[in-house]
Parts: structure tokens; sequence; C-alpha cells
């Protein structure tokens, strides 16, 4: 079963892209295009771009059910984030390998994350991020 995701592997600004339709490729296809475009976004210097791609197929992943590939997606996410000092992508990552966790029904670990999320956008003030965990 072909689901409906980009041909591109990258969006007009260069940017690593998964959402946009396209007809025949399979979603899996498509996610090797999108880690090249992730690749080349890290080796110009677009962390945040690979950031963006990452977690996309994160996104996606978890979508299919496939919560121990979304977390791997979500924690190279992190790792970037974190290399960069972007607190904000530090956060929106931890909360989403949180949210895996809770599918995965490994709510220990859930909370773990989602505390770690929340004292970061505490800290960086972020009161809509804080009102949304």
């Amino acid at each position: 079963m072909a689901i409906e995701v980009t041909t591109r592997a990258t969006d007009d600004g260069g940017r690593p892209n998964l959402y946009q339709s396209s007809a025949g490729r399979s979603f899996f296809d498509e996610a090797q295009n999108v880690l090249a475009a992730v690749d080349a976004a890290r080796q110009r210097g677009d962390f945040r771009g690979a950031i963006r791609g990452l977690n996309n197929l994160g996104n996606a992943y978890e979508s299919f059910g496939k919560y121990d590939e979304a977390i791997d997606y979500h924690s190279r996410s992190l790792a970037i984030a974190e290399e960069i000092g972007n607190q904000q992508a530090v956060a929106s990552s931890l909360y989403k390998i949180g949210a895996a966790h809770v599918n995965l029904e490994k709510y220990d670990q859930a909370v773990v994350y989602y505390a770690r999320s929340l004292a970061i956008l505490e800290g960086i003030g972020n009161q809509q991020g804080v009102a949304s965990i």
C-alpha cells in the first residue's frame, strides 16, 4: 500500500520535507529521501532544517504505530538541538519522545521526558509550551 508523501526530499527552501502528496512512492522510500535531505542540511549548516526533517520522520513513524523508530528519530533531533543549543527544539524533541513512550505504555519513561521538557520551557519563559504539557 502506497502512503502519500512528498516526491521531493526538500521544500522550495531546501529544507527536509515529508508531507506533500505524491503518487506511487511508499513512505519508506520517501523516508530515505528525507534522510538524505537531513544529511545535506547538516552539511550546509542548516541544523534547524535537519531537526525539522528528523522530527517529521519521527512523527510519521509514530502515526504508523512504529514508536521505537519514532523515538530514534526524535532522539537524533534532540542530539542536534542540544549540540546547537536550541532550547526550544530540545524541549520539543523531549516532549515528542515522551509522547512516544506513552504510546508504548512506558509511563515512567514518558514522565522523565515530559519533566525535562517542562523544565526547559519554564526556563526559557515559554508559557504556551508549559501550558500544553
